[in-house]
């Protein structure tokens, strides 16, 4: 069993972190294994559909951070795939 989690586990300060942050507790617990993601391009929340929609009404794109590095979903899938094979109880990331 893998356990997909997010970065905001890492230091929760909101309600979805701090559950992110107890489901990993309870998976490293049984010696199961986590993959923690953050940001996946054109995943649910990217910022990616935000900047199509700007694009097709004309207006500004704004980037926050130009040094921000993305993962592709087909990446995020070999990550948890990979974590099958790797040695169980650990959280594994990029």
């Amino acid at each position: 069993m893998i356990t997909i989690s997010t970065d905001k586990s890492a230091y929760p300060v909101n309600v979805m972190g701090a559950t992110k942050f107890i489901a990993e507790k309870i998976t490293l617990n049984a010696n199961y294994s986590c993959v923690r993601f953050g940001n996946v391009a054109n995943s649910r929340g990217s910022v990616i559909p935000v900047f199509i929609d700007s694009l097709l009404n004309n207006m500004p794109i704004n980037i926050s951070d130009p040094n921000v590095t993305r993962f592709g979903i087909p990446d995020a899938v070999k990550l948890v795939i990979k974590a099958t094979r790797y040695e169980k109880g650990e959280i594994y990331l990029f």
